[in-house]
């Protein structure tokens, strides 16, 4: 039996849901309690790990959970491990053996902790995963696992950081410091991460474009981190990133770019695009969505999906993801604290969280604020909106994540989103 589960998140409210939605949208899918009092870390997300098992951090906690279906298809509560909060990035080493929790500034307006965690999934087989906690550098961690090592990168100054998955383990207790190998060269202000297990690139979204990174391993064993081409995010002038989205097999890198992000309470004329990045070509396409809010991607086989809020109406926007030709535009109920002009947009004001199934032609939109959940057909324009009722009002979005157990590894963005 197979399963698969749309992930639903109240962080404010401290619940985490879930629908089992093994058959399509038009069903009656009823949502599920999974945790009770856990408060997702919204900046880092949901990890989908190579063996289906799924991980987020508890940030009040200050745990990596681990998910994993029951013989139902139920979503329960497998492993427990202690790491180190406030959790910002999550990700997974290709192979599927190690997980890697960077820290940001929580509640805090400046760099607090130095601390990462690096976790060993399968310490001895299959026993309960080991948690390994170092220091690097105070500030905002963006990470990426490879199969030997772990990519960090850092904020103002900026700086790309790898650090061998030995010179964690072998470090010892009490949170001991970790050097790797660094390179500066890099924006400063980079923000967004991603890792292609096929070529061992890492690369990180900077107010400079598409910046990206591989090591080589001399014959003494000294590593060396090398600088790839820059890649111009190729939209209107002061666009840029901040996250990135990765599908290894389909070979395609993902993003949306904003301009006008200076101006935060004129938000609502923040113009935006969507970007591809051919991961074997190096080709670029990019598309307008229009003035708005807009945050992250979501991807389903074939599409591209991004949510606009803006005073004259939201939407849910669905490129092809092949050229990024639009599919369509679907028509989203408004919400009552929606984001107001003149207002920063995360000033007292709910938002939307988006994700796709990663099988089918379906996405799942949030109303922040309403407890609903819009599933959508976007296999072609004019499909009609499911709307599923959670008992918590999913203030700020919520966030969603969408897993199924007949994705085949090589799938996975090994980035937790």
């Amino acid at each position: 039996m197979y399963s698969t589960s749309l992930l639903v998140a109240d962080q404010r409210h401290h619940a985490l849901f879930a629908l089992n939605t093994a058959e399509p949208t038009r069903g009656e899918p009823a949502p599920y309690v999974v945790a009770e009092d856990s408060v997702l870390a919204e900046h880092a997300g949901m990890l989908q790990l190579p063996d289906h098992r799924i991980a987020y951090l508890d940030d009040a906690a200050g745990e990596l959970r681990i998910l994993t279906h029951d013989g139902s298809g139920r979503l329960h509560l497998k492993h427990r491990v202690s790491v180190a909060i406030p959790g910002e990035h999550l990700a997974v080493s290709p192979d599927g053996a190690w997980v890697g929790v960077g820290t940001g500034f929580g509640a805090e307006f400046s760099a607090t902790t130095d601390q990462i965690t690096l976790v060993h999934l399968y310490p001895g087989g299959h026993d309960a995963p080991r948690g390994y906690r170092v220091r690097t550098r105070p500030g905002e961690h963006g990470i990426a696992l490879s199969t030997e090592g772990l990519w960090l990168r850092h904020r103002e100054p900026g700086a790309v950081q790898y650090i061998p998955f030995t010179e964690i383990t072998q470090a010892g207790p009490h949170v001991p410091q970790v050097h790797g190998v660094t390179s500066t060269h890099v924006g400063n202000a980079a923000h967004g991460e991603a890792f292609d297990p096929h070529t061992e690139t890492f690369y990180t979204a900077t107010e400079n474009g598409l910046e990206s990174f591989r090591v080589r391993t001399a014959e003494d064993g000294a590593v060396e981190i090398l600088p790839q081409p820059k890649i111009d995010w190729a939209a209107g002038e002061g666009a840029r990133a901040f996250f990135l989205r990765c599908r290894p097999a389909h070979r395609q890198l993902a993003t949306t770019l904003r301009a006008g992000g200076e101006n935060p309470r004129q938000w609502h004329e923040w113009p935006n695009w969507v970007f591809t990045y051919d991961l074997d070509t190096g080709h670029v396409t990019t598309a307008d969505v229009g003035p708005g809010l807009v945050f992250r991607c979501a991807q389903t086989p074939t599409a591209l999906a991004v949510t606009r809020v803006h005073p004259d109406g939201d939407e849910l926007v669905v490129f092809n993801s092949s050229d990024l030709s639009l599919r369509g535009r679907w028509a989203l109920p408004g919400m009552d604290r929606a984001p107001r002009p003149g207002h920063e947009p995360w000033d007292d004001a709910d938002r939307r969280a988006i994700a796709a199934h990663p099988n089918r032609e379906e996405v799942a939109v949030s109303r922040g604020g309403h407890g609903q959940v819009h599933l959508v057909d976007v296999s072609r324009p004019g499909t009609e909106l499911k709307t599923v009722q959670f008992p918590s009002p999913l203030r700020d979005g919520g966030h969603l994540g969408w897993f199924d157990d007949r994705s085949p590894t090589r799938e996975f963005d090994t980035v937790g989103r």
